[in-house]
């Protein structure tokens, strides 16, 4: 089982016996009187020969207790939907770049500043893209960054949002509003950098994890990259990290395409 705040994913390649953690696990939670929100839970299936099928919306039963009275065996029957495209995790959704982007960038779009008798300065529209915007942008991104295409859509429409705040009489260049002040930028921060950044955060991490569980997995998925799709040769070291996985999303995690991308782009 993954739980991170109220949300939780149980693995399984058997469905009745995911089914029996489910119960187990809903009465275990019940006995501390929480309770399970099933119109919000969803069956992940791949490769699976029950899924999909010809049904419309096909979905699990799936068993629960009485939260009233977890100690009785009798259970209720719930219907669960069934995704076979891809599994969202603290709303999230997981190697699915072109939903994750659509989220976010509905996140970008209803953001404006506010509308004073006056406008604002510089210094004051940076704190409010800083605290009101990357504030619920940057965990999603740690969680799952996006490839840099996406990364880059969302500077351009955060750029147009400030250029039409602003009200220049011309359209300078994007980059511009993303350099540090020292630099003679505005000084905004970068959704791009700050994706990069998380990527090759997030790549390290699980090289070097502190479970040797998840280390082992990560080394494992690095060597098949390594042999599998860059000829024995390791994509992180130089020469091989100059040649671009783009391409490979596929085949290979999306967060780690994102974090050799970026350390190709900056020579590391």
């Amino acid at each position: 089982m993954i739980e991170a705040m109220d949300d939780s994913l149980i693995v399984n390649s058997s469905l009745p016996t995911l089914l029996t953690l489910a119960e187990h696990a809903d009465r275990f939670q019940a006995t501390y009187g929480w309770e399970t929100e099933w119109k919000k839970s969803y069956v992940y299936a791949y490769n699976s020969p029950l899924y999909p099928n010809s049904s419309a919306a096909p979905f699990v039963l799936i068993p629960s207790v009485n939260p009233h009275n977890p100690q009785q065996m009798q259970v209720n029957e719930n219907p669960v939907s069934v995704i076979t495209s891809h599994t969202t995790f603290l709303r999230v959704p997981i190697d699915n770049p072109e939903l994750h982007f659509a989220l976010l960038q509905d996140i970008m779009t209803s953001f404006d500043f506010p509308l004073l008798h006056k406008r604002l300065p510089i210094t004051a529209l940076r704190r409010i893209v800083t605290q009101s915007l990357i504030s619920k942008l940057r965990p999603r991104l740690a969680l799952q960054p996006l490839p840099p295409r996406y990364a880059y859509r969302l500077n351009s429409l955060l750029a147009k949002k400030i250029h039409r705040y602003l009200s220049f009489p011309f359209r300078f260049p994007n980059y511009l509003l993303f350099l540090p002040v020292s630099d003679r930028g505005f000084g905004f921060p970068s959704i791009s950098a700050l994706n990069s950044a998380l990527a090759v955060a997030g790549l390290y991490r699980d090289l070097n994890h502190h479970q040797p569980t998840f280390k082992s997995i990560a080394a494992t998925s690095l060597a098949d990259w390594t042999c599998q799709y860059n000829a024995c040769n390791n994509p992180l070291q130089p020469p091989a990290i100059d040649h671009a996985h783009i391409g490979q999303y596929k085949a290979l995690p999306h967060a780690w395409i994102t974090a050799q991308d970026a350390l190709r782009q900056l020579q590391l």
